[in-house]
């Protein structure tokens, strides 16, 4: 059916040539024209033309104008490719990064600072600054080239930047440490306004509560007043006295009975009903009894119970109710008695620790009432007897003439050196 030699050579085949027969080839002509002719379709029953067809299946080829599986071919195609391609070094790579020289970096930020006006550019960058703007207009971003336009962007950048601070600050916010639903910001601002509150309240409130307690005090000398007076005018202007004694005892001894205790002469106005317990106890003594006397009590406990100092009635000279000069005859408890029966030094010029030292609240035979900021009144210490006084006159005078120290001592048996001098205890 075919005619066809092999041209070989001596190192071996270099190509194969065939003819087809005359007969062979209108066969194959006529079939290859049959597949786009349907009316041909005869030709598949001739002997000739099966054969020329199985011969070209042996080939495994398709024939022209066969539909084939294109869809098999691109998956085949491409698969081929992406083997090609994994064996291989990729033909493409990356772009690597890339950074701004520091000159074109310094350029680049003198542009933003000027708003993208090269005018204001510096005139040694101005030349990589405008090769920048360049780039920026290629790379879709505008360049701006009048100051409207630069005015126009930092306004909008402002504009944006400010819209964008409360989204920022938020979050932070959000994150703060916080107990019980306040964030501890808060809580710090607090605490520090209830401290400078606290500072400057405090002491208003402190002072306004020792100016309470001294007017109550005070308000208890207004009714011991009375009282005295009641007792003077049962007792021929005689001043409570629970027995007559010239002293000897310690008079200091709260408790020790009538007749010991100097306490025990001022106890007898509660006692014969003319005042109470009550009036008698300061506000600022928290052991002072406020109840009632019982029929057997002569006295208070002990010295801490005892509020006010009453005049030492144990001399000879006793003062009286409405005598020509008026001395104190009660007064807030002596700091001075105090601190001697406990053993301590004395301080003569010291205040009543019943107010805080500010002062003490004193009563006159003629009845009347005072402030006192200074236990001396009219030249009378009224914590000491007139001969502690003489002596510590001496004992100051010794010190200036080149003495180094002075002594005086109180032991409680002192007495006043007349109706006149005022000494109170304890």
């Amino acid at each position: 059916m075919a005619e066809f030699t092999d041209s070989m050579s001596q190192d071996g085949p270099q190509h194969v040539e065939f003819d087809l027969s005359p007969a062979d080839a209108l066969t194959l002509d006529a079939l290859l024209d049959s597949r786009s002719n349907p009316g041909r379709a005869h030709l598949h029953q001739d002997a000739r033309a099966v054969r020329v067809a199985s011969l070209l299946s042996l080939l495994d080829l398709p024939v022209p104008g066969e539909t084939a599986d294109q869809g098999a071919l691109t998956d085949i195609t491409l698969a081929r490719i992406d083997r090609s391609s994994s064996q291989s070094s990729p033909l493409v790579q990356p772009p690597e990064e890339f950074e701004l020289s520091e000159d074109d970096a310094e350029a680049f930020d003198a542009l933003i600072t000027a708003n993208y006006d090269l005018s204001r550019v510096p005139g040694v960058l101005r030349e990589r600054a405008t090769r920048i703007s360049d780039l920026l207009a290629l790379a879709g971003t505008p360049s701006p080239s009048t100051n409207q336009y630069a005015q126009a962007q930092g306004e909008d950048l402002v504009a944006r930047t400010m819209a964008n601070v409360p989204m920022r600050v938020r979050p932070r916010e959000r994150l703060g440490f916080s107990v019980g639903g306040f964030r501890m910001a808060d809580l710090v601002s607090v605490a520090a306004v209830l401290l400078i509150a606290a500072s400057v309240v405090w002491p208003l409130l402190s002072t306004l509560r020792a100016q309470q307690h001294q007017a109550a005090c005070g308000s208890n000398f207004a009714s011991l007043s009375g009282a005295m007076g009641s007792y003077a005018g049962d007792y021929r202007d005689r001043f409570p006295m629970a027995a007559a004694s010239l002293g000897g005892p310690t008079w200091w001894n709260v408790g020790a009975g009538p007749g010991q205790s100097n306490s025990a002469n001022l106890y007898q106005l509660p006692k014969l009903q003319y005042t109470t317990l009550a009036k008698l106890a300061c506000p600022n003594n928290a052991q002072a009894p406020r109840g009632s006397c019982t029929k057997s009590s002569n006295d208070w406990s002990d010295l801490g119970a005892v509020s006010y100092s009453y005049q030492v009635m144990f001399g000879e000279d006793r003062p009286a109710w409405h005598q020509d000069k008026p001395v104190v005859i009660l007064a807030d408890a002596s700091p001075v008695t105090r601190r001697a029966a406990r053993g301590e030094v004395i301080y003569p010029d010291q205040n009543s620790q019943n107010h805080d030292g500010r002062g003490q609240w004193a009563l006159l035979t003629d009845g009347s009432g005072r402030w006192l900021t200074s236990p001396n009144v009219g030249g009378d210490n009224i914590w000491l007897p007139a001969a502690l006084e003489v002596a510590l006159q001496r004992a100051a005078e010794r010190i200036k003439s080149g003495e180094t120290s002075g002594t005086v001592e109180i032991h409680g048996n002192e007495l006043p050196g007349s109706a006149r001098d005022s000494f109170l205890g304890p």
